[in-house]
């Protein structure tokens, strides 16, 4: 695969270049967080650097930055360790499966999944050493070495003890053990684990070699030499070292107020000054810092021998943070929140942002939040975008209250003592626990107040509070989203606890109670008059036609008519798929899988969130179009949060446990009338290099498409998906299209309206 690669000058820009209307119909694309850089190892020409268990790497010589992931280079999602090998220029990239990439100085990649795929229960990587041409994998039950020259496997040393780190010096393997250092000389047969010798007793997080001495360190006491004997450790002067490497000739060893920089195992700068480096390392007279969320800063030795800042700090635009619980758009704005609704004392950052025109946007957070109002900021479930200002969002939490920002930036916070919300626990802020915000099409902004007397609270228009009690749903302690139909009536789904949904059809009178009419269900039967009780009820979705789609922990059900749900006789649908098979049976869609989130596209198909990756089933949900899982694409987690669908261009955006991925689909939101200037096709021209998918756009729902050449003969003909259709530049025999210019009759559903465009290509 193409690396993607990005010019740096003063601040790092936007991941995705191409604008949306070229993206590639059917490829993927994967959104890391490259922010929080906590660690780098840096070769003679870059400074590789982990950025949220993402890797990028900057060359600053032409001011270079290469952004990886598992659509770039990559063979995996969430790395915890890398190593530069100067000795064969290669990086090894290790990650918390076991899974193992070398990444090589020509921008390819080798995988070596043998470890990952290798049969035993503990496969947890504790550290990685280089040592020579070799890296020294420290695992739970002892070492594995790698030649990273011949990019093989070559011994498995098994010594049924944690090893925390590991080394070769003077042809002899040294491993730090939960139980003491020991030593394995390589002219025995070291498989043998009685061939092992244990040399002392220190427990160390870390052994290095540096002009020819082994060194080790714990970080929590000192660091330690071998003595000239190699009987054990002596202790050295320094003290709590947390950043301990070899880079490019020095050793470096640092706390969060001295930094000793070792030219020689005698010789050493010692400088003091106060920083917040999570790690250091050195490259051709430049250091480079990871400073956590401040990015990667290089830094220069001054003459007063102090480490000072140059240049601005790489950070690329990118998410905050892989935390996506809640996605949705409004307009063409992807709107993101990272916290949840778990209450098993689950914390996750408070975590805001948007993606908007190629850019995220990352709304102010950590101590500047926790200053202003004083509690912990953690768990953001939902978000609102206000519709008469695209800059005023308002913000849920599962137990701080109401967050209302502008400009990315805290306005005011809501707790019980400035609103109508109310807590759990009386007179405590930490009990305040919201979710589900949405505005309703008067601009009032509806949102849940859980487990209290009155969970609908409303923010009018106006800016002023009210509400409305329901007996039925009073308590419940974990309501999640809100829906409005077609006819404005309210749905809530309630996630756990008292499982179900419920429906209020409050004609459209705020302050009338008296013609309200609602109904929670917590059971659910369906056509054949089965009967479930779900645990959980996910989530649930509208669709084109007024059907509404309910995902639950034992499978998906449809409310075929919304207008029936308070009716005695209402029953649930669960759409049956016949086998296809001779017989005349069929089975139930789904059924039994965890349906986590469902989004309608443009077509009217349903994307479909799982515990076991995404489905797309077509509008009548008698086909499965796809499956997408992490073993057939690049689908980072089958665990799926949420999903949602840009209108225009029909990316559909993957909210999973691991991050956020987008896989560009085939439908978009049909316009509402053929207009010539709506309607486009991209690529165009073709260009003799593109083998991909032509792509027209523009189009109204279920629009006839012909495509003919320059005499009039007809190469391929279909029905857009919503607004989009697309051709794979072959006639109908299956062979590629000449050069030439190619016609594009589109004529709306009715054959009323049509138009016609051009499509260049070049062979």
């Amino acid at each position: 695969m193409n690396r993607l690669l990005i010019h740096f000058f003063l601040i790092i820009g936007c991941l995705h270049l191409l604008p949306a209307a070229a993206q590639r119909m059917y490829q993927w694309e994967i959104y890391p967080s490259y922010h929080n850089s906590l660690k780098n190892v840096s070769s003679k020409e870059k400074v590789f650097s982990l950025c949220n268990n993402d890797l990028i790497s900057y060359k600053p010589a032409d001011q270079e930055l290469y952004l990886y992931d598992k659509t770039n280079l990559l063979n995996e999602f969430q790395i915890s360790f890398i190593k530069y090998n100067e000795e064969v220029k290669k990086l090894i990239i290790v990650y918390s499966d076991g899974n193992i990439d070398i990444l090589r100085d020509n921008e390819t990649v080798i995988n070596l999944p043998q470890y990952k795929d290798k049969n035993i229960s503990n496969k947890d990587i504790n550290g990685v050493n280089i040592s020579g041409k070799y890296a020294l994998l420290s695992t739970g039950f002892g070492i594995v070495m790698l030649d990273m020259d011949k990019e093989i496997i070559t011994n498995t040393y098994i010594l049924d003890i944690k090893t925390r780190t590991a080394t070769v010096f003077e042809n002899s393997v040294y491993a730090s053990t939960s139980s003491g250092v020991y030593k394995g000389d390589l002219t025995l047969n070291l498989l043998d684990k009685k061939n092992w010798k244990k040399i002392s007793g220190y427990y160390l997080t870390d052994l290095l070699v540096f002009d020819n001495k082994l060194y080790g360190n714990n970080s929590s006491a000192s660091l330690f030499r071998l003595n000239a004997q190699g009987t054990n450790f002596d202790v050295m002067d320094e003290k709590n070292i947390n950043i301990f490497q070899v880079s490019n000739g020095i050793m470096i060893a640092a706390n969060s107020s001295q930094i000793h920089l070792f030219q020689k195992s005698d010789q050493k700068t010692v400088i003091t000054q106060k920083n917040t480096f999570t790690d250091l390392s050195y490259s051709n007279g430049t250091y480079w810092a990871s400073m956590g969320y401040e990015g990667l800063q290089p830094y220069r030795l001054n003459s007063q021998n102090q480490l000072e800042a140059t240049g601005e700090a790489i950070i690329p635009n990118s998410p905050v943070r892989n935390y996506f619980n809640f996605i949705n758009y409004t307009g063409n704005r992807l709107l993101a929140v990272g916290g949840n609704l778990n209450y098993n004392n689950v914390k996750y950052d408070g975590t805001v942002m948007y993606y908007d025109a190629g850019k995220w946007t990352n709304f102010q957070d950590g101590s500047d939040i926790v200053s202003a109002t004083k509690l912990p900021y953690v768990n953001t479930v939902n978000i609102a975008q206000d519709p008469k200002d695209p800059n005023h969002h308002f913000v849920t939490s599962a137990r701080m209250g109401l967050y209302e920002f502008q400009d990315g930036k805290l306005l005011k916070h809501y707790s019980y003592d400035n609103s109508r919300l109310n807590s759990i626990i009386p007179n405590n802020k930490e009990y305040v626990s919201t979710a589900g915000a949405i505005y309703d099409e008067n601009n009032n902004l509806w949102l849940i107040n859980n487990q209290v007397d009155t969970i609908i609270n409303i923010i009018k228009s106006d800016g002023t509070w009210t509400k409305i009690y329901d007996e039925k749903i009073k308590g419940f302690p974990t309501l999640d989203f809100i829906l409005f139909d077609k006819k404005g009536r309210v749905w809530i789904n309630s996630r756990r606890y008292y499982p179900g949904l419920y429906m209020l059809d409050y004609n459209k009178t705020i302050h009338e109670s008296s013609d309200d009419q609602s109904i929670f269900r917590s059971t659910i039967t369906n056509q054949d008059g089965t009967t479930y009780s779900p645990d959980f009820f996910y989530c649930m979705a509208e669709d084109h036609n007024g059907e509404i789609w309910v995902g639950t922990s034992l499978g998906l059900f449809v409310i075929s008519n919304p207008d029936e749900f308070m009716s005695d006789n209402f029953h649930y649908t669960q759409i049956k798929v016949p086998r296809n098979d001779g017989t005349n049976y069929a089975d139930y869609l789904l059924n039994n899988v965890s349906i986590t989130c469902i989004t309608v596209d443009g077509a009217n198909r349903k994307w479909i969130g799982t515990t076991s990756g995404v489905y797309l089933v077509s509008a009548d949900g008698l086909e499965t179009i796809y499956h997408f899982t992490t073993d057939n694409s690049p689908l980072i987690s089958n665990n799926i949060n949420s999903i949602a669908i840009d209108p225009k261009t029909g990316r559909v955006m993957i909210a999973t446990d691991k991050g956020l991925v987008a896989y560009n689909n085939d439908a978009s939101e049909p316009e509402e009338s053929l207009e010539k200037n709506n309607v486009l096709a991209y690529p165009n021209p073709v260009r003799p290099d593109y083998n991909g998918y032509i792509t027209i756009k523009g189009l109204t729902a279920n629009s006839s498409v012909k495509i003919t050449s320059s005499n009039g003969q007809l190469i391929t003909s279909g029905t857009s998906n919503g607004g989009i259709f697309t051709w794979n530049g072959r006639n109908k025999q299956g062979k590629r299209v000449a050069s030439g210019t190619y016609s594009v009759m589109a004529t709306d559903e009715e054959g009323k309206e049509s138009v016609v465009i051009k499509i260049i290509i070049i062979r």
